[in-house]
């Protein structure tokens, strides 16, 4: 959580656990997803969280008191992913179904289905502002959605290969995207226009992340990590 006292960990043995970073001990444990669980998200003006699992479901818990409050089916295949909106008043998911769903997760309602990727959806986020969300996907496009209308505003062909990470920087000027093509674009917001491309020599990454003042890309893989700066596009 923001006041860095608490972990939240998803596990393959389909559990959620709340630790307390001081003593190093699990205050809780949420049990109800009938598989591995790959994505989990915090929401600390609520005290809930969300967990996502390989059993096509998406669960909001009260974690204090370990219950879950509302179960989110819909998808029909593997849910890769899920965020809240900026304000937390909504989720989007992310599926190998080709599709995105948007959630209320105060009723556990879908609220809007976005249709228009041919292929899975390996990633999705909001914008800074609330008002887009943008996905990645394994039909190598780009597409950016309203999130009150649900309709697609714009796609992206920029990759030759799977997209499989994208996201804002923290001002939302920019966004960075990762393809299987072995590249990673940096992006205007506003034109979508690619201002650098980074040729890396490993796709099959294990993460990446944007850091806090926008700065810098750092890549992970198996064995390695690189840093890029997002000015330049040049590795440091």
């Amino acid at each position: 959580n923001q006041a860095c006292k608490f972990i939240v960990s998803a596990s393959k043995d389909k559990t959620v656990r709340i630790w307390n970073m001081s003593s190093a001990t699990c205050l809780y444990e949420l049990k109800g997803h009938k598989g591995e669980i790959i994505d989990v998200q915090y929401n600390p003006s609520s005290k809930q969280l969300f967990s996502v699992s390989n059993d096509k479901t998406i669960r909001i818990w009260n974690p204090e008191q370990g219950i879950c409050l509302h179960k989110l089916f819909g998808h029909e295949n593997k849910i890769v992913m899920a965020r809240y909106s900026p304000k937390r008043k909504k989720i989007v998911s992310a599926s190998c179904d080709k599709t995105l769903r948007i959630w209320d997760p105060s009723t556990g309602d879908c609220v809007k289905t976005l249709v228009g990727h041919t292929e899975a959806i390996l990633c999705t986020q909001y914008s800074i502002d609330g008002k887009e969300i943008i996905s990645a996907s394994a039909d190598h496009t780009i597409r950016f959605w309203d999130a009150k209308t649900g309709a697609c505003i714009d796609t992206i062909y920029g990759h030759k290969a799977s997209v499989s990470f994208v996201n804002y920087t923290p001002d939302g000027k920019k966004f960075v995207s990762a393809s299987a093509d072995n590249t990673i674009k940096i992006w205007d917001s506003k034109t979508k226009k690619c201002l650098h491309t980074i040729y890396v020599d490993c796709w099959n990454f294990r993460n990446i992340r944007i850091s806090m003042n926008g700065n810098y890309i750092l890549l992970t893989t198996y064995d390695k990590y690189y840093v890029y700066n997002m000015a330049t596009g040049k590795c440091l």
